[in-house]
């Protein structure tokens, strides 16, 4: 199997990456979605608020 970067990889190769990309993804879901369960997003959202009031000349 040919490759955009002119790499040949053997289905083997191509199957370790792409289980390496699917867990990577899963972790980054589940890493999300515990950030949000533990008030995290509000965390966030209020300090961009304040930043941004601050940008403005408000805060």
């Amino acid at each position: 199997m040919r490759q955009r970067d002119g790499i040949q990889r053997t289905p083997e190769e191509t199957g370790k990456r792409r289980a390496a990309r699917l867990c990577l993804l899963a972790a980054a879901a589940l890493l999300t979605v515990l950030g949000i369960l533990n008030g995290g997003m509000q965390d966030v959202l209020t300090k961009a608020v304040w930043i941004c009031t601050e940008c403005i000349g408000l805060g």
